[in-house]
């Protein structure tokens, strides 16, 4: 799980046992509160100095002790329970009659990002290699391929005739030469694409 996956877990926990709580007990903070190892070894499956290592962690994360600082969980309020049997304990807060709920702003945010990541759309290089798999693709990569291998030709001879840097012609092929020796749909490409090619029968006798 990623880092955010493990936080949009961890506020679940605590906004539902806020709710929980006040169904329950209304006005009770410590009822409000979750022990975050517990809450974090019920999603990690981590134990032991691991567990109060990360869950020290995400206490600090989400909710600081320092007053400067304000995170989406406020620690236990007690003085007489936090530094003991309540020192991992948390809870979701709301600000009465201001509208402002951290924890839940907080898993709305976060909600929000991994839907977008989840549904962003496929990079360049992605949709490219998408292009090339269509019939599209398939014709314009076949269409590369005869004109660099007529180059070739031009460039150094037909195999079996003459040695390399020997011209076969002393002129480069044609369009109509190159498009004789194509599939239709190839031919049909390269008589929209290359100039010169205006008026070429789209098919010549003999080919199919």
């Amino acid at each position: 799980m990623t880092q955010d996956q493990i936080e949009i877990s961890i506020l679940r926990q605590y906004v539902e046992q806020h709710k929980n709580a006040e169904l329950r007990t209304p006005g009770s903070k410590c009822s409000r509160e979750l022990d975050m190892r517990e809450v974090l070894a019920d999603i990690t499956g981590e134990s032991g100095r691991e567990l109060e290592y990360n869950a020290q962690f995400w206490l600090d994360r989400l909710a600081p002790r320092t007053r400067d600082a304000q995170g989406p969980l406020h620690l236990c309020s007690d003085c007489t329970l936090n530094e003991r049997e309540h020192r991992w304990h948390a809870r979701a807060y709301q600000y009465a009659g201001s509208g402002s709920a951290p924890a839940w702003d907080r898993l709305r945010e976060l909600q929000a990002k991994l839907h977008s990541s989840t549904h962003r759309g496929p990079g360049p290089w992605t949709r490219i290699g998408r292009w090339l798999l269509t019939t599209t693709g398939k014709i314009v990569i076949g269409v590369i391929i005869v004109v660099i291998g007529a180059w070739a030709v031009y460039k150094w001879g037909p195999p079996g005739r003459g040695g390399p840097g020997q011209k076969a012609d002393s002129q480069p092929p044609s369009p109509a030469r190159m498009a004789e020796q194509m599939l239709p749909a190839e031919r049909a490409f390269l008589l929209q694409a290359l100039p010169g090619t205006r008026g070429l029968p789209a098919c010549r006798q003999g080919h199919p």
